[in-house]
């Protein structure tokens, strides 16, 4: 029952839980029997009959019952009979209170509910501690009491029915298994769609990132000209932004960054880069005609950069064969992603038709759709620069088939298409460097006809001055202006100026560019370019030439090194071994290893283009030096000389009307047949190669210079032959003369062709001797013809040894013996003479008389002049054994001289 205290707040009353009813009310009370108490209301242990474990837990049990049965209105279990109810209170679980009743609150159902558990552990402890929460619950404070855990239940009811618990338990693995799955697929699924709308966000993102990009490029591209390094940090900068996005992304983006960074590089002009990462977001997935469309763009670009490249390593030959590699890697697949992309959202639909059709070289169609893109769309000045693209591939066409006249013109109209785009793109970089290529191509045609290129030249620099001032760190406008300043020493070297502060210029220039862009293979050329030729300078000023020939060695090593394929470098490092040998065969040095590498340089040249031809002109050449050397040495050349006759009819099969490969050979032909006559060999067979030469040169050489010098030069050989007749000598020096005469119409050969008549001259005053009176004529031609040769070139080692040979040939012609200021005169000729050519035993020879000579007339350097001259009898022997029989007595009677004078014995 229930009392209302004196507060009036009501409080509830046990009176009995006992009470008797009738047998036949289920909700009956006590009842005789092991079980004691109502069984709706009394704890599983007492149905159970366990008396010895009842406490005041099963009080606890009953007051919850009752409390259940005042909330809900019925009983916690309630059944048809006793015995049901007895079995479900020990067996089953109450109804949760909110099921009955929803109304409920929360609170009150975890207080009644813990006071039903099975177990007595898990209740009130006592009847104080029910009432203490049931109080906390009328006052509106946290109650103690938890409801019973799932873990909870399982456990309790695992102990009490263990076969049930395990097929439940394998029942509950199942379907454990089919809820993991559910709810992976249910992730799955909302993973998808949070990364979908990442995507789409990142989409959007990039979208925007990328056209703030391009026009803010645009923009600086536009402004007058300046530097755009700041601008072009502030775009890599956001680039870079982008590709940090990955890390944060669950996922992979698709290729969406990497398009986005492909875009940006487009817009630097950085088509290598591009090409990478856009190849990289279609290889993710990414397919959309933007994507296509980007990628034409980047191939078609790389494709023009390459080309241009291919013109920096190798001639036309080279140029051609790179070109259709070129196409097939680069610019095939470019058409075929333009092509993808149509129907996307684009700038200029015109535009990519033109760029389609200039890529087919459709080129009438890529300049109307070039034009119409331009029209539609003035600020987008790529359309313009599309029709200079298409006049220089043209005239490009024209030049390199040897069709100046039809190209020239066209080239002049690709360059003022791109003076029209540098009314809007004025600090566009690259828009300086396409018409720098343009008038760079003008000036190598220029150079091909044999014309003045130095216009065109100073042109590229003024230039390269802008497009360096927009991108100072930008390697090709570095190399376009150490080519420019290159050629502008050598033509100022060919008109006898000094060239050394341009090829300063130009090896500075292409450093930068190498600092700039490590593996530029073209840089490094241009670097041992410009050191081998500041050394060449040097050599022909009697300057030491190593330090700058080692820079060059170095710089032309690194050229193959970045590119094995470079027909140039290969070749431009071989001459560089070619003169150094020379050099280093003045210095009394080994040449041998210089000379051979020199070959296989340019052997290697010719592997890489077959069709260039300077590498077998320049071989042919060190094979002469070669032979020359090996000559004056007293050494077989054979082995040599059969090299030199299978490279010219390679470099004959290549091309039988380039003249130096007929003038190489028949010089080295002819060196190596004064050797055989001097040695008394037969050479019948080289007289008739060489005459072969000869017609071979007088069919192809359009001024008749160069056959006229062999001519003339196989003219004395057959002098030199010991079988001739004064008649027949006579008669080679007239028709000599002759052809003389015919030379020195051309300033630039008067001198050679005089040094050979003058040593014609000599060898005739030494067949007839001396004391013939008609030997002072000769003698006197031959002093008068090397003067002049050696008026026009001081350095010609042939014009200064037959000033040597006519000198001492007029002291012995005289009577009266010469002045000691005579023979002091030509001693510096005799040393000069032996500085250009110190290996070769005749120049030792000469300069040992004119020595001896001057002992006899000067008492007082005697024992000097004598000791000297001893050395370099010696010294002619050592070097041509041959020359013994010339020199042995007058060594003999300097060695006399020397233990008379008691200077040796």
């Amino acid at each position: 029952m229930v009392e209302r205290l004196t507060d009036g707040t009501m409080s509830p009353v046990v009176m009995d839980f006992g009470l008797a009813r009738e047998a036949g009310d289920n909700r009956g009370l006590t009842e005789s029997g092991a079980v004691m108490g109502t069984p709706a209301y009394m704890a599983p242990e007492q149905a159970r009959g366990d008396v010895r474990t009842l406490d005041r837990r099963a009080d606890v049990y009953s007051l919850g019952a009752t409390l259940y049965d005042l909330i809900a209105g019925v009983p916690p279990f309630d059944a048809q009979s006793v015995v049901d109810v007895l079995l479900q209170v020990m067996n089953e679980d109450a109804v949760p209170l909110r099921t009955r009743l929803p109304s409920v609150p929360a609170d009150l159902e975890t207080i009644v509910m813990k006071c039903l558990r099975k177990e007595p552990g898990a209740r009130y402890d006592s009847a104080k501690a029910l009432a203490d929460d049931l109080q906390r619950y009328i006052d509106g404070e946290p109650i103690q009491g938890r409801r019973e855990s799932v873990i909870g239940r399982v456990r309790r009811r695992a102990k009490k029915n263990l076969a049930l618990v395990f097929v439940s338990a394998v029942s509950l693995v199942l379907v454990a298994g089919f809820a993991v799955q559910w709810v992976r697929v249910q992730l799955s699924a909302k993973r998808e769609r949070e990364r979908a709308a990442e995507l789409v966000k990142l989409e959007r993102q990039l979208g925007q990132d990328i056209k703030e990009m391009e026009w803010f490029l645009r923009s600086a591209y536009q402004l007058p000209l300046h530097d755009i390094t700041p601008q072009l940090a502030i775009v890599r900068a956001r680039m870079a932004a982008m590709d940090s996005q990955r890390a944060a992304l669950r996922g992979d983006d698709g290729g969406r960054i990497d398009y986005a960074i492909g875009r940006g590089h487009l817009a630097l002009h950085e088509p290598t880069e591009a090409l990478r990462h856009l190849r990289q977001a279609k290889a993710r997935g990414l397919d959309i005609p933007e994507l296509h469309y980007a990628l034409g763009r980047a191939l078609g670009e790389r494709f023009q950069q390459a080309l241009e490249e291919a013109r920096r390593q190798g001639d036309k030959s080279w140029v051609e064969k790179r070109r259709k590699e070129l196409e097939a890697e680069y610019l095939q697949p470019a058409v075929q992603e333009l092509e993808k992309s149509r129907g996307g959202t684009l700038d200029s639909p015109e535009y990519l038709e033109g760029l389609i059709a200039f890529y087919r070289k459709q080129y009438d169609i890529a300049l109307e759709k070039a034009k119409t893109a331009f029209t539609k769309y003035p600020w987008l000045y790529e359309a313009k620069a599309l029709e200079g693209k298409v006049h220089f591939s043209n005239g490009a066409q024209f030049c390199d088939a040897g069709k100046y006249d039809d190209g020239m013109p066209v080239l002049n109209v690709a360059i003022s298409a791109y003076e029209e785009v540098l009314t809007i793109g004025r600090s566009d970089v690259s828009v300086y460097e396409e018409m720098s290529d343009v008038i760079k191509l003008k000036s190598t045609s220029k150079f091909d006809q044999g014309r003045n290129f130095e216009e065109e030249t100073k042109e590229i620099l003024r230039i390269t001055d802008k497009s360096i001032t927009i991108h100072p760190n930008r390697s090709k406008g570095r190399i376009q202006q150490a080519n420019a300043y290159f050629w502008l020493g050598f033509m100022k070297g060919a008109s006898a100026q000094d060239p050394r502060a341009e090829f300063l210029k130009a090896i500075a220039s292409a450093e930068k560019a190498v600092s700039n862009e490590p593996g530029n293979a073209s840089a490094y050329d241009m670097i041992g370019n410009g050191n081998y030729w500041y050394g060449a300078y040097e050599k022909d000023n009697d300057r030491d030439p190593l330090l700058y020939w080692n820079h060059a060695d170095s710089a032309f090593r690194a050229a193959i090194r970045a590119e094995t394929r470079f027909p140039w470098a290969h070749n431009d490092y071989g001459l560089l071994l070619q003169g150094r040998g020379n050099y280093l065969a003045r210095q009394g040095a080994d040449w041998r290893p210089e000379l051979v590498e020199s070959v296989k340089n340019f052997q290697r040249s010719i592997e890489a283009d077959p069709s260039y031809i300077a590498p077998y002109i320049n071989a042919i050449e060190s094979y002469y030096f070669i032979v020359d050397l090996l000559t004056a040495s007293h050494e077989n050349a054979e082995s040599a000389v059969k090299d030199a006759m299978a490279m010219y009819r390679s470099a004959r099969n290549v091309n039988k009307n380039v003249v130096l490969i007929h003038y190489n050979m028949a010089n080295m032909l002819m060196r190596y047949m004064e050797y055989l006559i001097a040695v008394g060999l037969n050479v019948d067979f080289y007289f008739g190669e060489i005459q072969h030469l000869i017609d071979e040169l007088q069919g192809i050489d359009n001024d008749g210079l160069f056959a006229t010098i062999v001519r003339m030069k196989f003219g004395v050989v057959k002098m030199s032959l010991p079988d001739q007749s004064l008649i027949s000598l006579g008669n080679i020096i007239r028709e000599l003369q002759l052809i003389a005469e015919d030379c020195r119409k051309n300033d630039g050969n008067a001198g050679r062709c005089d040094s050979i008549l003058a040593s014609a001259h000599a060898l005739i005053a030494d067949r007839i001797g001396y004391d013939n009176p008609a030997a002072a004529r000769h003698i006197e031609n031959a002093l008068l013809l090397a003067g002049r040769a050696i008026s026009v070139n001081p350095g010609e080692p042939e014009a200064i040894q037959v000033q040597v040979r006519a000198s001492w040939a007029k002291f012995q012609s005289r009577t009266k013996r010469p002045t000691l200021a005579e023979v002091d005169s030509v001693i510096k000729w005799a040393k000069k003479a032996l500085d250009l050519r110190p290996y070769e035993g005749h120049n030792h020879g000469n300069l040992a008389r004119l020595l001896r000579l001057r002992a006899e007339l000067s008492p007082q350097s005697r024992v000097t002049d004598a000791q000297q001259a001893k050395a370099h009898f010696q010294q002619a022997i050592q070097r041509s054994p041959r020359l013994e029989g010339t020199y042995r007595k007058p060594l003999q009677e300097v060695e006399a001289l020397l233990v008379q004078q008691g200077g040796g014995k």
